[in-house]
This record gives C-alpha cells, sequence and structure tokens, in this order.
C-alpha cells in the first residue's frame, strides 16, 4: 500500500502517546515479538505476548522509522492497543490496520484501539512496539520489538521506508529485520512450546520466516504458542540395593533417594553413563558373571541427559559350605539388611533428638514413633521384599526370620540411644540454650552411632566370610563373629588409643574435643554413666553399651544364643541382659 502523510495526526498521535498509561502490565523488550506482516493487500501484522498481561496493559505500534541521531521520524501514523482481557503467556494477536481492529488468537477483539491505522508500504517499512510515552533521542526507555521490512538495517531514516535500529534493541532478540526487501512473512511455527527464551530465539531468526512478496499470508491463524515453564532437571540420585553377590545370583539396585524433575524416567546402563542400556524405571535386576558398574540417569521429557549415579556390584564365586547357596545368599542379605535398616533407625532418633533439643520438635519419643519421613517403615519393608527374593530356602541356622530381623533393627537402632542416655528421650536431651553441653551430648551419641554400625557392618563380614570358606557350619561360628574384627574398623570406630593422644577412636575424639575441651563432664549429660568424670571413664561406661546393644540386637536376629553379658564388658555379671 502506497505510504500516506497525516500531519493533523501524527500530531494528535504524538499527544496521546506521550500521555502517561493508567496501571498495567510494565513489559521489557523480548516480552513481546512479532510474528507475521502484510503489507500487499490488507495491511497488517500479527505478534506474540511471552509474558502473561493484566487487563487494561497498553500497547502501542508505530511504523515511524527510528533516526540516526535517535527518537522517531515525524509525520507517520501510531495507535495504541489498549487490551480488554487478562492474557496469558503465548497469546497470539492480529492486527488489521485499515479498518482498524486488533483480534487475539480466539478470534475475538483483543481490546481498544486509540490513533490511526498504520500503512504499511511495498517498498519496503518497519513497525515498533513500545510502551508507555514516545521514546525519543536519547531515551529509548520503553522501546519493546520491532520487526523491519527494507531489507538490512539503514544508515538513517531519511524516508518513510528506512529505519535505524535502536541500540537497545538487539538483532535476533529484540528485532528482527528480513533481508532482501519483502512484502509478506511470517513465522512459520517451526517452534511453538518451549520456554520464552527459547520461542524468542526461534521467532526472531529469520531462517524460520515464510515470505511472498505477491500473495500475504493469513495472519489470523496462530501457531498455537504456548510458553512451558522451567524445565526441571533431575537430581543425581541415591543407588541403594546389592554391591555383593554370589556368581548366578541376580543383583537389585534401586533409586534410593532420587527427583525426576521434568525426565520422564530412570534408565540404566552399563560400560559407561548413557553406553548400554540395560533398563528403565526405578528398580534394576541383572546377572552378571563378573564384576560390573551400573549406572542411571534422569531421561527423557524436556531436560537434557547429565551426570549419572554409579554402583558398583562386586560379584563373587560361590563359596564351598555346607549351607545351600540359596541359604548362604538369604544370611547374607539379611544381615546387610539388618545393618542398613537399624542405621536408618538410629538416623531418625538423632533427627528426633536434635530438633527436641532445638526446641523444634515437642516429642523426641513421639517424633521417633510417629517415623514421619516413613523411612523406617520403608526399610522394614525392604527386609520383607528382599526376604521374599532371597530367603527361598531358608538357613539351616542364624536366622530367626524377618520379621523378627526387622524388629531387631528397630530396636537396636531405638534402644542403642536408650542405653547410651540411660532413660526415656524426652527427659534426657539436654536443650538447646546448653550450648556446650548440647553440642557434648548430640556428639557423643553420634559417634556412639558409628560404634554401633561398625559391629553390625563387621559381623555381617564375618559371617559372609565364614560361609564362603565353610569355616561357620552353625551359631558357635556366628557367635565369634561378635568379637572380630580383622580390619580393625571396630577399634577405630569404638576403642583405639588412650585420651591424649594424637590417633584415638571415634568415641574417645568426642569425648575428648567435645566435652572435656569445654568443661563438660561426660555425666552430666550422659546419665548411663553418671559417675564418669573423665574421657576413660566415660569411654569404658559407653563402649560396654553399645557392644551390648549390638551383641543383643544380633542375637534378636538370628537367634544364635550370643554371649553378650560376657561380650560387653569381658564378666559374667548380668551387666547385659537379654
Amino acid at each position: 500500500m502506497v505510504k500516506l502523510y497525516a500531519g493533523v495526526v501524527a500530531f494528535a498521535v504524538v499527544v496521546l502517546l506521550n500521555t502517561p498509561a493508567g496501571a498495567q502490565t510494565a513489559l521489557e523488550p523480548g516480552d513481546i515479538v512479532f510474528s507475521g506482516y502484510s503489507s500487499t493487500g490488507t495491511d497488517a501484522f500479527s505478534f506474540v505476548l511471552l509474558r502473561a498481561v493484566a487487563a487494561g496493559t497498553t500497547v502501542a505500534f508505530t511504523d515511524r522509522g527510528w533516526l540516526a541521531a535517535g527518537g522517531f521520524r515525524a509525520g507517520e501514523g501510531a495507535f495504541e492497543l489498549t487490551l480488554g482481557s487478562d492474557y496469558p503467556c503465548g497469546s497470539e494477536f492480529h492486527a488489521v490496520l485499515s479498518p482498524l481492529e486488533v483480534r487475539d488468537d480466539s478470534g475475538g477483539i483483543a481490546g481498544t484501539t486509540t490513533g490511526a491505522g498504520l500503512q504499511l508500504s511495498t517498498s519496503g517499512d518497519q513497525v515498533f512496539a513500545f510502551q508507555g510515552a514516545l521514546p525519543v533521542a536519547g531515551d529509548e526507555h520503553g522501546l519493546l520489538a520491532v520487526i523491519h521490512m527494507n531489507g538490512g538495517w539503514d544508515a538513517d531514516a531519511p524516508s518513510t521506508n528506512a529505519s535505524t535500529r535502536p541500540a537497545g534493541l538487539l538483532d535476533g532478540v529484540h528485532a528482527l529485520a528480513l533481508v532482501p526487501e519483502i512484502n509478506n512473512a511470517r513465522y512459520d511455527c517451526s517452534l511453538a512450546g518451549a520456554e520464552p527464551p527459547h520461542l524468542v530465539a526461534a521467532i526472531q531468526d529469520a531462517s524460520n520466516w515464510l515470505v511472498d512478496d505477491v500473495v500475504p499470508f493469513d495472519l489470523s491463524l496462530p501457531c498455537g504458542v504456548e510458553c512451558a515453564g522451567a524445565c526441571e532437571a533431575p537430581t543425581v540420585p541415591t543407588i541403594g540395593g546389592d554391591q555383593e553377590i554370589f556368581a548366578g545370583e541376580t543383583a537389585w539396585v534401586s533409586i534410593e533417594d532420587g527427583e525426576l524433575g521434568d525426565a520422564s524416567d530412570w534408565h540404566w546402563y552399563v560400560d559407561g553413563c548413557g553406553i548400554t542400556s540395560v533398563g528403565m524405571g526405578e528398580t534394576l535386576a541383572l546377572s552378571p558373571s563378573t564384576t560390573v558398574e551400573v549406572f542411571v540417569r534422569g531421561e527423557g521429557g524436556c531436560v537434557t541427559p547429565e551426570s549419572c549415579a554409579s554402583r558398583v556390584i562386586e560379584v563373587e564365586p560361590p563359596p564351598p559350605s555346607p549351607q545351600s547357596h540359596s541359604q548362604r545368599t538369604c544370611l547374607n542379605v539379611m544381615f546387610r539388611q539388618l545393618g542398613i535398616a537399624s542405621g536408618i533407625q538410629s538416623d531418625e532418633v538423632a533427627k528426633c533428638a536434635k530438633g527436641h533439643s532445638k526446641g523444634k520438635v515437642p516429642s523426641a519419643e513421639a517424633c521417633v514413633n510417629g517415623d514421619v519421613t516413613g523411612k523406617v517403615a520403608k526399610a522394614a519393608a525392604r527386609i520383607s521384599e528382599r526376604f521374599g527374593k532371597k530367603c527361598r530356602e531358608m538357613p539351616d541356622f542364624g536366622l530367626a526370620g524377618d520379621v523378627e530381623l526387622a524388629s531387631a533393627a528397630v530396636e537396636g537402632g531405638r534402644g542403642l540411644w536408650t542405653d547410651v542416655l540411660g532413660g526415656a528421650l524426652d527427659g534426657t536431651i539436654v536443650p538447646g540454650e546448653d550450648i556446650p553441653g548440647s553440642k557434648c551430648q548430640l556428639g557423643v551419641m553420634a559417634s556412639a552411632k558409628k560404634c554401633f554400625a561398625a559391629r553390625l557392618k563387621e559381623y555381617a563380614k564375618c559371617v559372609k566370610a565364614g560361609l564362603k570358606d565353610g569355616s561357620i557350619v552353625g551359631v558357635a561360628g556366628m557367635s565369634a563373629c561378635l568379637s572380630a574384627d580383622p580390619r580393625g574398623k571396630v577399634a577405630m570406630a569404638c576403642d583405639f588409643g588412650f585420651s591424649g593422644d594424637k590417633k584415638v577412636d571415634e568415641v574417645r575424639k568426642s569425648l575428648m574435643k567435645l566435652c572435656l575441651s569445654t568443661d563438660v563432664l561426660p555425666g552430666r549429660v550422659l546419665p548411663s554413666c553418671a559417675s564418669a568424670a573423665d574421657v576413660e571413664a566415660a569411654h569404658a561406661c559407653l563402649s560396654s553399651r553399645v557392644a551390648c546393644r549390638a551383641c543383643r540386637t544380633v542375637d534378636h536376629a538370628g537367634a544364635i544364643g550370643a554371649p553378650c553379658d560376657l561380650l560387653d564388658d569381658g564378666l559374667q555379671n548380668q551387666s547385659c541382659p537379654g
């Protein structure tokens, strides 16, 4: 269409667009992009909102060129659109310029217009979008977007067909110039659903536009743009399950702690992250003939696959043993589960105790019994699950059953704390206001837990080794494992060195660093060891109680008749009642 001049109208529009707008959504460059225009036939253009806006929001449009010195060239049209409704991100609009009307992607009138329709030249033109007062030289505030159909940007704007690019509107981001000059064009809708930055990049890429110098496009047809929210990547999960199996067994591993985010599923691999697929889902079963490392990560949806979690599954040859392969497997799996489940219960007690100390948990006892996170119940269920899969043939000795083992794990994890504190949690936990006392108590309790865990872990390893080499053929051999410590792990956690040495066990270390170093007598915060005034006295008291609890836990789970009263302090003195 031929370009016309309308001095009176232009003057009126300048006055209009310099009038402050009412309450509205303030837009920024990138919040609106042009998606099409036509200058043959009926002049028109289309645009997309890439943020949600409220009813009453105004946006102005002009076909004036931008001068090299800044500000718009005078003498051309402009109009202002006031949206009549709230519109979500992705809303598309079609502006017909003569007679002037703007419709939304449902075909309805988008709002009211004030000012004159634009006249787009077939010899090249441009359309600017802005908000608020008419931008001027030295102040580009309010400029939102521009589409230029005169080929490349001009050095100045000496005519109605020419325009420079304002410095604040960047090519491919806020500004699009199609080369060469073309009369009709529209975005090809190749990307219609994505986060706003990705939509901007696609729509402002000239290679994604359809062009025609003669036949205009139907700009009333929307692309169906949808603004997706930020894509949430999956976390790198924690893998639980088997770490050691015998050849011929099936290893079970599963996602123990992880969030998929916007990924569609967990993908498992061997030979490296993303190399050889071996399954999908939260759980994986495989029967490797040799030691293998498995990898897992969340994939699918809108996410880009990233780092994997991994877990090594050691495969050992079947051990010679009076017990069958299935019986040995059952014992090994169940006593690994005993240590895991009792540790989970002990951790939950520690959290409740700490929360009670800080005043965040009214009753530590209720907190423990409530199992708010459900982790204890999940651990118990895991024991039953593993029992069903791994104990198809019950061992001849050493295992009372899955229910008994789960009960032993819960009782052991809870009983350890009451043994150390000498009574109910609520009556013995030092309040957080007593900072030295609280740190001493919680620190010693944590070190006692490490000692307890080390005893159960080394016991399970000893039983496994004995079953493998045939040295364990009955409950006596399993009982002997309660005092076994071939790797020195129990010593380092429970009884190594003496107070004042540079290298001591975890229990002595906590007593030295967290108690006596701050002048807290152990007996003040450990009612079970009320008479303990120094490290060695407190250590002797605590280590015997931990040894007793570990022995009773194993005996409860395995019904092996362990000599717990003798084991805890070397004396038959009823210090460790069953």
